[in-house]
């Protein structure tokens, strides 16, 4: 473990203290950059706008617009989980086979060549979510719900291909 006591070498505590205020001038200096933006006279003008919202809104406002209104909010967190790991190990929100892939990981410990490790929090959230819905999201023009009977089945299916394209 490294020794966390302060330098007792004056240079070096020198050197901090030059440091610490070359910095505080940088900060200052950038504060001075930014106060025509923030003290800006013209900013007062938008105190006069009415804050009261119209009584009906117009055609479209303030509507909001589900992405995948087919999925439940379970799926639809097993489906953002696994988008997640998509992005953290590959940084795309869904990469083909993502799903096999996941699957992989929880199921056999570990997942196609290429996949960083996987956050195991999670593959834990997404073993958990998919057991709680009973299946497994896969991605065919979007995310779909397969039920666990149905998505096993593919899962075999896959593995018997792979086993013949090695052969």
């Amino acid at each position: 473990m490294p020794d966390l006591k302060p330098d007792d070498d004056p240079a070096k505590q020198d050197l901090n203290t030059q440091e610490l205020l070359e910095w505080r001038d940088l900060q200052n200096a950038q504060i001075e950059s930014m106060m025509h933006v923030w003290d800006n006279p013209d900013d007062e003008r938008w105190n006069d706008i009415p804050i009261e919202r119209p009584t009906t809104p117009a055609p479209g406002a303030g509507e909001y617009s589900e992405a995948y209104p087919y999925l439940t909010d379970a799926q639809l967190d097993l489906f953002d989980r696994m988008s997640e790991i998509s992005e953290e190990t590959l940084c795309a929100s869904w990469v083909a086979d993502n799903e096999f892939n996941i699957w992989n990981a929880i199921t056999l410990g570990s997942p196609a060549p290429g996949y960083d490790a996987i956050n195991p929090r999670l593959l834990r959230r997404c073993q958990k979510l998919a057991n709680e819905i009973g299946g497994w999201i896969r991605w065919t023009d979007g995310p779909q719900f397969v039920p666990m009977a149905q998505w096993l089945e593919l899962v075999e299916a896959r593995r018997k291909a792979d086993v013949t394209q090695t052969l």
